[in-house]
């Protein structure tokens, strides 16, 4: 197989990457823990994916590929995701009960985050499962870190597997 080209993505891929995305976090341990039924899933996970890392498509820092089988969404330094919008849309998709443990763990979670103002973090990366293991996700990591490099900057990640 070819490798698909990656290119920014425009306003206009939202609703692919976000399926995109979607599909790829279907089987993802915590995100299918957070949002345990299929409806719950379905109905938020694209949204909260979008509230999180979608602010990267208007800014250019959205990197897909040619039909979308994979997307990386990268948040350049000073861009932050919309963490208002993202709690509300736990909130209203995560059983009650799980809401604290998800709190915590994403509290964790950010105290690894790199102090460093001058750092790009990748909110986040997907592939349809129907493309994996095909190295969409490594060319659309050796994409963005080309840039990075280009500008001798460092960028960050975190797995939830």
């Amino acid at each position: 197989m070819e490798m698909p080209k990656v290119s920014v993505a425009a306003e206009h891929d939202r609703t692919s990457i976000l399926k995109t995305i979607t599909l790829a976090f279907a089987a993802d341990p915590i995100m299918r823990w957070a949002f345990s039924t299929a409806d719950s899933y379905l109905t938020h996970f694209g949204r909260m994916a979008d509230a999180y890392g979608g602010v990267s498509i208007g800014e250019g820092t959205c990197y897909r590929t040619s039909r979308a089988e994979g997307a990386a969404l990268w948040l350049a330094p000073g861009v932050e995701p919309d963490e208002e919008k993202t709690m509300e849309i736990i909130q209203a998709g995560v059983e009650p009960e799980r809401q604290e443990a998800l709190g915590r763990i994403l509290e964790e979670m950010e105290t690894y985050h790199p102090k460093d103002n001058d750092c790009w973090y990748l909110a986040i990366i997907g592939v349809d499962p129907g493309f994996q293991g095909k190295g969409i996700g490594a060319s659309l990591m050796k994409h963005a870190t080309s840039i990075l490099d280009g500008q001798s900057r460092l960028g960050y990640l975190e797995s939830s597997n």
